[in-house]
Parts: C-alpha cells; structure tokens; sequence
C-alpha cells in the first residue's frame, strides 16, 4: 500500500497548495482511540503503547503533551529516544512528582513506568491526543531509554499492586529494608546510620504484640502506617501477609507515597 501510494505521488504533479495541505496533514497530532474506530497504524492497542512509539521516534528534544478534550493531562519531556521528565496533571496542578526526578536510569525507569500506568488509569479508554513542541531539556534529572522503559513496564503488569508499591518507594526511599512475617531482615539497601532507624522501628514490631498481625492478614488487605521521625523524615510501614516492609523518605516523598497508596486502595 505504502509502495502504491508513493507511485501515485511520483506520477503526480503536486503543486504547492497540495503539497501543503499533505505536509499539514502529517504534522497533526496523534490521537488516541475514539470508540475503537482509528485505524490501527495510528492506534496501538494501548496508551502505553502509544507513548512508547512516540519515543522511539524522537531524537531531538521535544515535549509531548498530552490531552483529553484540549485539556493536559501529561506532560513529558524525550531526546535522543529517552524520556526525562514526565509529569501527570490535573489542570494547573501537577501530580505524581515524588522529591524530585531520579538520578539513576533504573530508578527512572520504575517511576516513569509507574506514571504511565496512572496515566492509563486516568484515561480509561476517552479519545486523547498527543501532540509535540521543540523544548529545552531539564537539567539534573533522570533518565531512561524507551527499552528500559517498555521492561519496566511490562515487569509491572506482572506485579501484585503491594509489589508495584514497593517498587516505587524503593525508588525514592533513603533506605530500605524488607522482612518476613517473623521480621526477620531478607534484604536492605542504605546507609548504615539511616538503616539502624529502620531497624529500631522493626525490633518495637517484633517486641510488641503486632508481632503475629502479618500471618493473620488476608492478601487482599495490607496496611500501611507512616510514622514521623522528625519534621523532614518519615518511615513508610506496608504490612502484608509476606512480610513488613520499611522505607525512609523525606516528608514530601512520604506524602507523594500515602496518596499513590490511596489511590491503590480505591
């Protein structure tokens, strides 16, 4: 079709008004799905999908946003095929920046994938467009290349959402640390001086009568406690029937993390 198509174009003397009006045509934006009835070259069978085409296309920076009914929903920035910045919105207000972007490109990777899922989650199947404008690429933050994200991606679909969650707090935590239904540590990640507040909190769990409260948990129904430290530090608490899991953050990761923990619960 496509070898047909530029056949017909070399037989035919375009003159300037047509081939202004083909060359509008292709600098539209790319819309989403309107009732199942675009034609599935410009309707991958998700957002995600989607979105991850787009980077794949990009080498220059450029900004994509977002829109449902001319109104930003997402904003993210992409060069050289990697995405650097993405941000969800609600009208003026942004949402889902947790302590900044991430330094590192795994890290990028969970959170961006993270956003992404929220963003499909937001759409729920309405029309979308997505259009792109030249820009200035933020400086100091994290980034990950479109593969990165896509493994990321599909490593979330396969989580339970407590497995997605930790992912993400793993993300912007200080330091961690992962225990079993005895509160016996498995795994941790920090400094040592950060770690021995985790494990302060983990001994007052096994000393106290809480102790037995992860086995008795049905999956369905893990728990979350956030317990405030000092005015600029928090430890996220998740229970589940697996185990206890503990995170430090600063005060305004550890609110970004209460809300995405809401949102989850709904």
């Amino acid at each position: 079709m496509a070898e047909a198509a530029l056949t017909q174009m070399s037989q035919t003397s375009l003159g300037p008004n047509e081939l202004l009006r083909i060359m509008h045509q292709f600098a539209q934006p790319v819309e989403g799905p309107k009732n199942g009835a675009l034609p599935e070259r410009l309707c991958p069978t998700t957002l995600s999908a989607t979105i991850l085409q787009e980077i794949r296309e990009i080498v220059l920076p450029r900004h994509l946003s977002v829109q449902i009914d001319h109104e930003i929903v997402a904003d993210l920035c992409v060069a050289q095929r990697r995405l650097s910045y993405f941000a969800l919105c609600n009208g003026e207000n942004v949402e889902g920046i947790i302590g900044g972007e991430p330094e590192h490109p795994e890290e990028a990777a969970t959170i961006f994938a993270t956003r992404l899922k929220r963003l499909e989650e937001l759409i729920k199947g309405q029309p979308y467009t997505i259009s792109r404008s030249p820009c200035t690429m933020p400086s100091n933050t994290g980034s990950c290349s479109v593969d990165m994200l896509a493994s990321h991606l599909d490593r979330i679909g396969n989580q339970q959402p407590i497995e997605s969650f930790h992912a993400l707090a793993q993300a912007h935590a200080d330091c961690w640390m992962r225990c079993d239904i005895q509160n016996t540590v498995l795994e941790t990640s920090g400094q040592e001086p950060l770690l021995h507040q985790l494990k302060a909190v983990r001994d007052a769990f096994s000393s106290s009568a809480t102790q037995s409260l992860p086995a008795k948990m049905p999956p369905s129904q893990p728990e979350c406690l956030l317990l405030p430290i000092s005015s600029e530090q928090k430890i996220l608490v998740t229970t589940d029937q697996n185990g206890r899991f503990l995170s430090l953050h600063s005060k305004e990761s550890a609110k970004a993390l209460l809300e995405e923990w809401s949102r989850q619960a709904r």
